[in-house]
């Protein structure tokens, strides 16, 4: 399906920051979800044509053009909760969507009984270590740092042309919602040129925020989860045999969960949306009509 709608944008008062929300209109329940780090909420976009249910995405702190503060721990715990109360204005609970960094944070959020989450999707996230233990977190966050210097360019609109261009080889069908998200993710510096719109300081807040994070908080499943793990990706940087092992090892866990469902994506990048976008929907949409949601 395809909404074919604009989304609505808020400009919101949420933890004691200044967030910016896009919000698809559409049937309850409502999903309200996290994207990655570096992306903002217009990429959810992609999957906002592809269910019919109500969604709202934000900028994190830090990232984007307008959300103000960073990524820290202190600053996700106060600003997540109130963007899940405020989805669940419409309907009185909510299911927590985050991708990547996001799913993390969505399946924190639905082992709270305080917050108003009923399910959690995660999009190639929240079911692995985030930071590498073999390696010291400052090493991490300075790979980071190398990354956020190499991710300029001189045009925006080239830098979106070459990913559309990667996506369409791949066989991808590259919608206006895929190209909004492109876009989303670059800000122009003061010397003219783009860089994705996300601050180093953000970066190291987010990875110090998840260090801090147990790992065993987030491998068992606290309520009804659905995750999409992309898998098979050989010769991906980083996605060496003891990556898989590990990812499998994972995943292997994660399958014992009560509640969980375990959608693989053979071939699908980390991106998940652009690649998969088609099986991610129906797949939410199918998992939604469950009656464990039904007698909500």
């Amino acid at each position: 399906m395809s909404r074919g709608t604009m989304p609505l944008t808020h400009i919101l008062a949420l933890g004691g920051e200044q967030v910016r929300v896009l919000e698809w209109p559409g049937e309850a329940p409502t999903l309200v979800a996290w994207p990655g780090l570096g992306g903002t909420a217009e990429y959810f976009g992609m999957l906002a044509d592809s269910i019919p249910f109500r969604l709202v995405a934000l900028d994190p702190p830090g990232v984007g053009r307008v959300s103000t503060g960073l990524p820290d721990r202190v600053t996700v715990d106060r600003v997540w909760p109130d963007a899940l109360r405020f989805g669940a204005e419409h309907s009185g609970w909510v299911v927590a969507v985050g991708h990547s960094w996001g799913g993390y944070l969505a399946r924190l959020a639905l082992g709270q009984p305080e917050l108003p989450v009923a399910g959690a999707v995660l999009l190639d996230g929240g079911y692995f270590p985030w930071v590498d233990p073999k390696r010291p977190l400052a090493e991490e966050i300075a790979q980071g740092r190398e990354f956020m210097a190499q991710a300029v360019t001189e045009d925006a609109d080239e830098a979106v042309a070459i990913e559309q261009a990667r996506l369409e080889a791949t066989g991808v069908d590259v919608s206006l919602a895929v190209v909004a998200a492109l876009r989303s993710g670059y800000v122009r510096q003061d010397d003219g040129r783009f860089r994705l719109a996300v601050h180093p300081a953000a970066f190291e807040a987010a990875m110090q925020s998840l260090a801090e994070v147990p790992v065993e908080n987030y491998l068992d499943t606290a309520g009804p989860t659905l995750l999409f793990a992309a898998v098979g990706m050989d010769g991906v940087p980083g996605r060496d045999e003891d990556f898989h092992a590990q990812q499998q090892r994972m995943l292997e866990r994660f399958r014992r969960g009560p509640e969980a469902r375990l959608v693989m994506l053979p071939g699908v990048s980390h991106e998940v949306l652009p690649e998969a976008q088609a099986i991610v929907g129906a797949a939410i949409t199918a998992w939604l009509g469950d009656s464990r949601f039904r007698c909500r």
